[in-house]
């Protein structure tokens, strides 16, 4: 199974042709109440089937013009660039 981190650098490469160091990926887990959560970034049904408390791990890259977030939450795999939702299929990647 992948990491978060290894999907995020994969994506990099696949898609924006973006050859990007390990050591250049930011990471960090916390445990959020859903509460805590931004709903923008959610579907409809990833929202109603994340559970009262979630464990979020969190990386990113920033190449000083676009910031690339990747958000692994309960199942589900949240790509943001520059804090927009990019829509990915992360079986795939």
């Amino acid at each position: 199974m992948k990491t978060c981190k290894a999907y995020l650098m994969n994506y990099l490469q696949k898609e924006c042709a973006l050859e990007v160091n390990e050591k250049e990926i930011g990471i960090e887990t916390v445990e959020l109440e859903k509460e805590e959560l931004d709903k923008r970034y959610f579907t409809e049904e990833e929202w109603s089937s994340l559970p009262a408390s979630c464990l979020i791990t969190s990386v990113n890259y920033d190449n000083g013009r676009d910031m690339y977030t990747l958000n692994c939450v309960h199942q589900y795999k949240i790509l943001l660039k520059n804090d927009e939702r990019i829509e990915w299929n992360s079986r795939e990647n």
